[in-house]
This record gives C-alpha cells, structure tokens and sequence, in this order.
C-alpha cells in the first residue's frame, strides 16, 4: 500500500471537511426525497414491493379483459402494442373471450416449470407468454422449455412471447432473443398511468387507490432521482473529486463484511454447523445440529443430500445492498424421502405464522422465508458493524428460530411415530 505523505494528508483533511460542507445541500435534497417516499403505500407496508409474485399478481388481474379492474381489455391491448404484437392482433375490438392466468404449470423433459403469466383467447387463437423476472435472473434453459412447452400445448395458435424485467434486459440464450420480445417496468409503469387515465369513467375509486399506490410503488423502482439531485451531485463530484474518491475508497462494503460476519456468527453459535458449498453467492448455509438423528433428512436429490437447508441471504446489490434474510429451503426428494417431505409441506402450511411467502422453483424446490428482515437499513448505520450481525443472529437464534426448530422437530418425530405402526 502506497503511503499518503504529510504534504498529500495536509491536502486531503482540508478537501473532506469541504465536501463534508458541500454535501449538506445535497443531503437536504434527499432528505427531501425520502420524506415523500415515507407516504402511506399499501405495497411497502405489507413488505410487497419486492416481490416478483405481487407483481405477476398484479399484472395477470390487469391482463384479465373480464377483471374487475374497469380498464376492460384497455391494459392487455396496450400492453400487446407496446411488445410489438401486430396491430391488427392487438387491436382486435373483442377481447372478451381472452383469459389470464399466474404460473402455467408443465413439463418438459422430466423437468416441471411455471410460467410466470399466460393470456389465452382460443376463439382467435392466440396467446401471451410473460416470464417475469423483476429482481431474480432467469435459470438456464428456461425460457426455452416454456417456449417448447407452449408449443406443444398449443400448437396452432399465434404465440407471443414477452421477456419482462426491471430494466427490459434480452435473455441469456442468443437463440431465445430471436423469439421473446423484451419489456421493462418502465413500460409497465407507462400502460398503468395510462389506464387510470383513459378509464377513469368505468373505474371504481377504490381500484384507482390501489393503481395509485401501484404506480408510485413502480416509480421508488424503476425511476432515478431527480434531475436536481443528480446535476448537485454531478457538481460536487466534479468540484471536490479527490476528496470523493478518496471517501469511495473507504465506503464499507456492505455485501462482503455482512457474508463474512453472518458466516461468524454461524460459527460462533452453539448447535449450528457452517456449510461450506458457496454455488449461491448471496446466500450462506448452516445446519442444526439437532437434526443430526433425523436420518430422513439425508435424503434430499441435492448435494450433499440434505432434505432441509437452512441458509441466510445477503442483498448484493441495488438500494437494499447489506439487508439479510433467513429462509429454508426444501429439496425435491429421493424415493425414501417424499412421504416425510410432504408431511413437512404440511407442517409448514399450517405454520404460516413461522414459515412464509412460499416459493416452489422450476426444479420442484421449495422456500419459505422468515417473517422479518435479519439485518435492516437501519443496522447499516454509522454503529453497523459494532458487533450488529452477531447480535441479530444471537436474537434471531433464541427466539424465532427455536419455534422454528421446535415445529421441525416435532414434525419429524411424529413422522417416525407413524412409520414405526
């Protein structure tokens, strides 16, 4: 490392003291800015914005003609234009046979997926394909197996299909970009705006609420800051460049130091047992010792055969970079093991208040995810990383992971009870 001589220090302290200065306008801006984005929305507060789910639900409602939304068929023509669907398809004046589905279940190959939305209208033939994909990236493969799925199921209809992300990025596969047309949320921002707007007569106020609440929920996602924010920072930046560089320097890296403590505190905690395997770069394994007699566990089809995965995930990047999650995961299972993984199913089911925002995955995997965030905004303060990790671990470890131990455990036993009758 190269040293700072005292001419180079005596430079640098005066220069972070003005930026410190300078940045004070910009700092009232985004105060400004978050006390707006502080407003009651109905999708923040149900922890919903996030999720890809809350957005498929949304967009397959709006998709529906026969919805009762009060856009009619407005969205779903709209929407068909904006993706390049011909216009005398998309324009076609009746929609009222058309139908909109969440997660088209298949297989292909010996492999299960779900379509994220399908828009069906058999009397014209026709149908609108939409893998959404708003935080997560799409799995190998995948698209083309919904593609040769749709295919088979429908041969003889007109068959578009639409790539939606948050930024209208192309999919991985060169062969797949030939096929599926890409939209962003921008896009999807645009059609709602325009619905409230063009059906404003045949729309419910409460439905106009909720479009409402959506739309500004779109805008803290897919909109930057404000022109004036980022000509200011512009400003500073160019005005005091050393002295941001330098700050930059420095920034604590949130995604590797919160990886690098949880995996500590894993180590450090009584009964847990770290994992070592990292094919998952934002999330962290761990398993309960007390789970070591359960010999039913260890018959998961993932390597190394573990039924159940307990893991920790890590926010990488975006405005939510640092915040961390617990969640379980449940393999598909070998023959010896599916009776106990659908009691487990089960179990989980009906303890939705522990295990929640159940996801099954193309692979026949399963996760459910902790009520609550591990680490939050506000642990990533000035006072982050005095020990804030291993605390929120220790507390998450003597509290809502023991109920949670404590129902697995409970489960399993009942489940032997029943195999020894």
């Amino acid at each position: 490392m190269v040293q700072m001589s005292d001419t180079d220090t005596a430079k640098m302290v005066p220069a972070l003291e003005w930026l410190r200065s300078a940045l004070e306008p910009l700092k009232q801006l985004l105060a400004e800015e978050r006390q707006a984005s502080a407003e009651f929305n109905l999708f923040e507060l149900l922890e919903r914005h996030r999720r890809e789910e809350t957005h498929s639900r949304v967009l397959t409602w709006l998709l529906d003609p026969n919805g009762n939304h009060g856009v009619g068929d407005y969205f779903l023509k709209t929407f068909l234009l904006t993706t390049g669907c011909p216009l005398e398809v998309a324009d076609n004046s009746d929609w009222s046979q058309g139908t909109s589905q969440r997660e088209w279940g298949h297989e292909v190959d010996g492999t299960r997926g779900s379509l994220d939305i399908l828009v069906v209208d058999a009397s014209k033939q026709f149908l609108c394909a939409i893998e959404n994909k708003v935080f997560h990236d799409e799995s190998a493969g995948q698209l083309n197996r919904y593609r040769r799925a749709l295919e088979e199921s429908y041969q003889n209809f007109t068959r578009h299909y639409v790539f939606l992300t948050l930024a209208g990025i192309s999919p991985r596969s060169e062969d797949e970009r030939a096929h599926w047309i890409c939209a962003s949320y921008t896009d999807i921002l645009e059609i709602v705006e325009r619905s409230i707007n063009e059906c404003a007569s045949e729309m419910r106020d409460d439905v106009r609420v909720f479009l409402q609440h959506y739309t500004n929920t779109l805008r803290k996602i897919v909109i930057p800051e404000s022109t004036e924010i980022q000509q200011l920072a512009r400003k500073i930046y160019l005005e005091h460049k050393d002295a941001v560089e330098r700050v930059l320097k420095y920034k604590p890296k949130y995604f590797d130091d919160v990886k690098r403590r949880l995996k500590k505190a894993i180590e450090q905690q009584e009964g847990w047992t770290l994992e070592t395997q990292d094919d998952t770069p934002d999330l962290i394994y761990f398993q309960p010792d007390v789970l070591e007699e359960f010999e039913v566990l260890k018959a998961g089809k993932w390597m190394p055969n573990h039924l159940l995965w307990f893991e920790f995930g890590c926010i990488e990047k975006g405005d939510d970079v640092g915040k961390a999650w617990f969640q379980i995961e449940l393999a598909p299972a070998l023959d010896k093991g599916k009776v106990v993984r659908e009691k487990i199913i089960e179990t989980f089911r009906r303890r939705s208040d522990l295990f929640q925002r159940e996801t099954e995955y193309d692979d026949s995997g399963m996760r459910w995810e902790a009520q609550d965030w591990l680490i939050k905004d506000a642990d990533l303060g000035t006072d982050w990383d005095a020990g804030i990790v291993r605390h929120r671990v220790n507390q998450f470890a003597s509290n809502e992971f023991q109920s949670i131990l404590e129902v697995i455990v409970n489960c399993l036993r009942e489940y032997e009870t029943e195999q020894d009758q």
